[in-house]
């Protein structure tokens, strides 16, 4: 009997060590917080940064998976996270060769998510940028017009971070902030972007600085865009470290992003700059930039958009020489210098042997307004080139573009000066994202025979499907509108059309002319002097139409004959 106790305890400790360890329950909301688990784990050894394991979670409902790395947290802890891409239970499961960090298993409940202005993934929808909204899971088209923040890691507080949102999204309108080369700093926080081969793991401080970040942005609307490298010539490559780039070391680093960034919605990544300095040979990115695309993307549960700058091109539209550069990275990315609105044209509709690229763009140098800098054509903007390359580039079907830096802001190099006049952006702005809807939609594109041209710096956008037409015109009081083109769209018919002006040049404010029937006519601002004006159109009852006496601002409509010059055009 005595035995038999003896054998049945060994047989029920046995059984007892054979249940998996039960993480604790958590809930979430879609899209935002991610939940966070922690184990601890004593016996490993070496190097516990090349500890793998993995955490699987199940969509109960759709059986959707998720698989994402745990990743070291220092002392004996790992640790794993969690962002819920759909509503209700899920459960997981670790897998590791390492029996502290096996088998352990929990569930997340998520719940749907009310608040406004936060959304999901950042997606390509064919050439737009667009990311879920949290509030119903669809997809919305936005342009990413990013400004520069600091990439000191170690001045990433709470106050500082706060301080970068208010300034940038909130006083100026835009919707999310770059971060230049990272480099040396995601093996040490507080160092330089200097590269030391002497330091070989990733520095979770350097983590914890851009989740803060990341997590902030994300809560206010926008998104932050990751320079991982630099150049060549400074030193800021993976080319510096103990094995080069993709070797075991920078590996180390693209593991511990993917599981400890890779949870996290509302960033992108570009491999660096100068790429053509250290990166590829003409027109080959495969040797650096695609194995590094290819491992995050496995070992990330969550896809964020991926990819590297060419060299070019400078001026001209000609994109032939870097299409194919682009062609395997989530994005097409260029450097462009002082880029026009035919040269952002031609980067959206580049092809490759006579096939559309199809990817969202990204004019990835930086538009810096630099104090005593040679005005040589290139890339030193004004003030007033800042204003126009944001309507241009959306008007153009929506190309993103890295703003000047105000942090630190000396009067040359990598600097940048601040924006003389914040409220020009957020006009812009403003503008895009009335009080009714988002005016950028997936479905805009060109519509410059609804205007007097490019060649007049007049430019149309519309969204068939949302029956909007967007009319930008520079320099002017007498924009042309050639309506009649509507009528001949599918569903447009004959309902007359709800418009409204912006001055793009002053504070926003819409100014409203009433209704328009579907004929060509000439629009006549004089009374509101020459400007670059925009104008939306929408049918009159149409959900979201503006509406006399319901807008900001708005001043008394201009009835036809007191300067709309109405002309018949073809039916």
């Amino acid at each position: 009997m005595h035995r038999q106790l003896l054998c049945g305890a060994a047989i029920g400790l046995a059984l007892l060590a054979a249940v998996p360890a039960q993480a604790q329950d958590r809930t979430t909301r879609l899209y935002a917080p991610f939940v966070e688990w922690s184990a601890t784990n004593s016996s490993y050894a070496g190097n516990p940064f090349d500890l793998q394991a993995t955490a699987t979670f199940t969509h109960l409902r759709s059986g959707q998976q998720i698989v994402t790395g745990l990743f070291y947290a220092g002392d004996d802890v790992w640790k794993w996270r969690f962002t819920g891409i759909k509503v209700g239970d899920w459960t997981f499961v670790t897998h590791s060769d390492d029996s502290d960090l096996d088998g352990i298993t929990g569930r997340v409940t998520v719940q749907p998510n009310p608040t406004p202005n936060r959304y999901g993934f950042t997606q390509a929808c064919g050439t737009k940028w667009c990311r879920p909204r949290a509030t119903d899971g669809k997809l919305e088209a936005f342009v990413p017009q990013l400004a520069m923040t600091g990439n000191q890691l170690d001045s990433y507080t709470p106050a500082y971070i706060d301080g970068q949102i208010r300034t940038f999204l909130v006083d100026h309108g835009f919707n999310g902030l770059h971060v230049p080369s990272v480099a040396g700093r995601w093996f040490d926080a507080m160092g330089g972007q200097d590269v030391e081969r002497d330091k070989q793991n990733p520095d979770p401080r350097a983590f914890q600085a851009l989740e803060r970040l990341i997590a902030a942005v994300h809560a206010a609307g926008g998104v932050v865009h990751i320079w991982a490298w630099g150049d060549s010539a400074h030193g800021w490559t993976c080319r510096e470290l103990a094995g080069g780039c993709n070797g075991e070391q920078d590996r180390r680093l693209q593991r511990y992003i993917a599981a400890r960034l890779g949870p996290l919605p509302g960033w992108s990544m570009g491999y660096g700059f100068d790429l053509d300095e250290w990166a590829y040979a003409s027109d080959h990115p495969e040797r650096l930039v695609e194995p590094w695309l290819r491992y995050l993307h496995e070992r990330s549960g969550w896809k964020h958009l991926l990819g590297g700058r060419p060299e070019g091109p400078n001026r001209g539209t000609d994109h032939t020489r870097d299409v194919g550069w682009n062609k395997s990275l989530d994005y097409a990315s260029y450097e462009h210098w002082e880029p026009t609105y035919a040269v952002y044209r031609a980067a959206l509709a580049a092809t490759l042997n006579g096939a559309p690229l199809g990817k969202p763009v990204m004019s990835e140098d930086r538009f810096r307004i630099r104090p005593g800098a040679a005005r040589t054509g290139n890339k030193d903007y004004t003030m007033e080139q800042v204003r126009r390359g944001l309507w241009l580039s959306t008007m153009a079907g929506g190309v993103g573009n890295i703003w000047g830096d105000l942090d630190p802001a000396p009067a040359t190099g990598g600097g940048s000066r601040a924006f003389d006049n914040p409220a020009w952006v957020k006009t812009y702005a403003g503008f895009w994202r009335d009080r009714h809807h988002n005016r950028f939609r997936l479905d805009s594109e060109p519509a410059n025979s609804c205007t007097a041209g490019p060649d007049a710096r007049q430019y149309g956008l519309i969204s068939d499907r949302s029956h909007l037409l967007v009319v930008y015109a520079e320099d002017t009081a007498r924009i042309t509108l050639n309506l009649a083109t509507l009528a001949l769209r599918a569903g447009w018919g004959d309902t007359p059309l709800s418009a409204v002006a912006v001055d793009t040049r002053a504070n926003y404010r819409e100014i409203t002319l009433g209704q328009l029937t579907l004929k060509n006519q000439t629009l006549d601002l004089s009374a509101h002097g020459v400007s670059d004006w925009a104008i939306a159109l929408t049918p009159t009852g149409q959900v979201g139409a503006p509406s006399p006496g319901a807008n900001r601002g708005q001043e008394a409509p201009l009835l036809r004959g007191s300067g709309i010059h109405q002309q018949r055009g073809p039916r």
